[in-house]
């Protein structure tokens, strides 16, 4: 048999390779998936990520760190993290400024990376036998684990539920979404029109039929902050408010107290605060369908703060157009449901002496026509919550003088998953264990 390679002469006397199918290109990327190698670098480029978000928390907000770095395919990691991590380890002074970033994968990126890596290994080198079912088992709990913080980052809805006593609501506050809504304020209905987030961006002009105005977003700001304001004077444009400890809870008063107006902030740092962020848009107000300016106004989310600023007396933005009044007002984004609650009383237990609250308990009646559902009494308190269609509804927050409460309530199609990724990585481990001991114990006996 001649062994010599056939030369094609197309090839100037070069031999010639055998053509690649598609089922072996796939065949070997496959493999390349399955690497061990690549589980390793994604491990380490997994922990990278961890050290550069816990280093963002240092100058941006928890929440802003989650979105950038987790909750993303890429992120630009600035250089100056890299900095601050020197200065506080080595002798770097502090004003130190790295400019510039660099491209990082980001958290979604390496867990579809990590499963892709998990279930290709178990493709090809993973034997389906019985003795393995603990291995596969814990594969399973990190799969289920990975998919249920998928879900949750897509679908998850964090929101609050402000509840003044004998009275009902039926929406709840998006924690981490606003919106500016303009109100009809005069006739027989009160209209409501609102611009969502998504539209609340430097640059744009929003035009609807809906709208009295149109509305030209002049800045956004994640954060504002409350500054006080020197004598009588007037600030145009601006959102005033009274904080006067004599007053009750409501009451609207501009010739006393003391008079504050809000102004941009920096975002509240993730590791060095527990308070919220107060966003802030400023805008200008056009008449319809014309460049002529109404005014321009500053608007905040300190309006909605009533129940931890104590006593904050807010006068939101009122204006009329063709001789019909209209307000303005931005506010965390409203989630209408189609049930009402209703706070019948409030109990706050404080520990004697102090003012440190012992115990806090809500008891609300829930009223849902569209299942005929009408519960009276239902009590609400700490590691306690309601749970009802689909959300559950934790006691987190007080009115400061407790006339009122607010609930935290939380909507997640995938709160399920991480129960069961522990359920089947704890049976796997116990069914690998006592498998191998069994295995041992067999061979020892034969010796």
């Amino acid at each position: 048999m001649n062994d010599t390679p056939i030369k094609d002469p197309d090839m100037h006397g070069e031999p010639s390779s055998p053509s690649l199918s598609i089922g072996d290109i796939a065949w070997m990327g496959l493999n390349a998936l399955a690497s061990l190698r690549l589980t390793v670098v994604t491990f380490a480029v997994a922990l990278l990520l961890v050290f550069f978000g816990t280093m963002a928390q240092t100058s941006e907000g928890i929440w802003t760190v989650v979105d950038k770095y987790f909750r993303s395919t890429y992120v630009w990691v600035p250089f100056q993290l890299l900095a601050t991590f020197f200065q506080k380890f080595f002798d770097l002074s502090k004003n130190t400024k790295w400019g510039g970033s660099f491209p990082f994968p980001g958290g979604w990126l390496i867990g579809s990376i990590m499963m892709a890596n998990l279930l290709a290994a178990h493709v090809l080198r993973f034997r389906w036998k019985w003795k393995r079912i603990g291995i596969i088992l814990i594969h399973s709990g990190f799969v289920a684990l990975m998919l249920g913080e998928l879900i949750t980052g897509m679908y998850a809805v964090e929101s609050k539920m402000y509840l003044q006593k004998d009275e009902s609501t039926n929406y709840l506050n998006d924690s981490l979404s606003v919106e500016l809504a303009f109100h009809r304020m005069d006739g027989d209905e009160k209209t409501e029109t609102v611009i969502p987030k998504s539209m609340l961006k430097k640059g744009e002009i929003v035009r609807d039929s809906r709208l009295p105005v149109d509305v030209e977003i002049l800045d956004y700001h994640k954060n504002s902050m409350p500054r006080p304001i020197d004598g009588d004077k007037d600030v145009p444009g601006t959102l005033i408010f009274i904080v006067n400890p004599s007053q009750e809870q409501g009451q609207r008063d501009n010739t006393s107290g003391t008079r504050f107006m809000t102004e941009p902030a920096p975002e509240a740092i993730g590791v060095k605060s527990a308070a919220e962020d107060a966003p802030a848009v400023k805008v200008r107000l056009r008449v319809k369908d014309t460049p002529d300016p109404i005014g321009t106004y500053f608007v905040s989310l300190w309006h909605d703060r009533n129940f931890s600023m104590r006593r904050v007396i807010a006068v939101p933005f009122d204006f009329v157009v063709d001789g019909k009044s209209y307000r303005m007002e931005l506010r965390n984004r409203r989630i209408y449901k189609p049930f009402t609650f209703q706070l019948t009383n409030f109990e706050h237990k404080k520990y004697p002496g102090t003012e440190t609250s012992k115990d806090f308990v809500s008891t609300v009646n829930l009223n849902d026509p569209e299942k005929n559902v009408s519960r009276e009494g239902i009590r609400i308190w700490m590691n306690h919550p309601l749970r009802y269609r689909g959300e559950t509804y934790y006691q987190n927050q007080f009115f400061f003088d407790d006339s009122g409460t607010v609930l935290q309530v939380v909507n997640n199609p995938g709160w399920l998953l991480p129960y069961a990724s522990c359920a089947l990585v704890a049976l796997g481990m116990i069914l690998h264990f006592g498998i191998t001991l069994s295995t041992f114990l067999k061979r020892r006996k034969k010796i």
